[in-house]
């Protein structure tokens, strides 16, 4: 009656961009293909009527391709970078519950340290490379409240650290020498949703 047991597996990080070959960011992207995929078992012990906690550990497996242009070849080829990695990472929360009709949750998932093993394909022929990344944490707080029994109201507020991704360096594996870098220098993100449920009838 206290101890959970459960199994989640989804893709956090997915995305493709594939515009017009020549344009404008052509040096920083041609291509963009990421996918992830993770599986999260997940342990949750119920305390009391008040409060539950929860332990997972993710297992993330990550892949990108990137397909930019070469700015200092003429003819401007294409350079395409593909690289893959499984790495771990925790999730953790909370769920609070100080009257009835009122749940409060906290939630965490933390960051993965992938380090991408792939190669970089070049007019100059193929590279093995290396490229160490690791993925934004995130906490997200979220209230459910019952304002009569046929109608509750939601509210989630997440926050990412996607600033911690900054330039990620590619270095050949032979040398280690720096190939290429990712100026991503992204800002962290905030999330807001709001949202109800109603019962339209008993059954």
């Amino acid at each position: 009656d206290q101890i959970f047991l459960g199994l989640s597996i989804n893709a956090p990080y997915g995305l493709a961009t594939k515009p017009h070959q020549n344009w404008a960011g052509q040096f920083y992207s041609r291509t963009s293909k990421v996918m992830s995929v993770n599986v999260t078992p997940t342990v949750g012990y119920k305390l009391n009527d008040m409060l539950s906690f929860a332990f997972g550990v993710q297992v993330q497996y990550f892949k990108v391709t990137l397909k930019s242009a070469l700015p200092n070849v003429p003819g401007y080829p294409s350079a395409i970078l593909e690289g893959d990695d499984i790495g771990f990472g925790v999730t953790a929360g909370v769920t609070f519950k100080p009257f009835e009709g009122t749940e409060l949750g906290l939630g965490f998932r933390s960051g993965v340290s992938q380090t991408l093993d792939g190669d970089i394909q070049t007019p100059a022929g193929l590279t093995d490379i290396n490229a160490s990344l690791i993925t934004p944490e995130m906490i997200n707080f979220s209230a459910k409240q019952r304002v009569t029994d046929a109608f509750r109201v939601f509210g989630t507020v997440e926050w990412a650290n996607w600033s911690r991704l900054k330039s990620p360096r590619v270095t050949s594996q032979a040398t280690g020498a720096t190939v290429q870098t990712l100026h991503f220098n992204y800002r962290d993100s905030w999330f807001f949703a709001v949202g109800g449920e109603y019962d339209v009838n008993e059954d």
